[in-house]
């Protein structure tokens, strides 16, 4: 189970680092940092996890959009 979960570990890492250098993505990747951290210094559950929900869908867009790029 500990190899498991640091294979999974090492993966996201790869996938932040990659998303990071991605064109704009730093900026927007703050923005959204910023409203989650927003939630829980208002304690504002519903909104941590939207501000979440957001980051990694729109995280995972963008780079899904950079392979895709690279592959046509």
């Amino acid at each position: 189970m500990t190899k498991i979960l640091n294979h999974l570990s090492s993966q996201l890492n790869r996938f932040i680092i990659t998303a990071l250098h991605l064109p704009h993505r730093m900026e927007r990747s703050v923005k959204e940092h910023r409203k989650i951290v927003e939630g829980f210094k208002t304690g504002n559950a519903k909104l941590v996890e939207k501000a979440l929900s957001i980051h990694f869908k729109r995280a995972s867009e963008d780079l899904k959009k950079e392979i895709t790029k690279k592959t046509d």
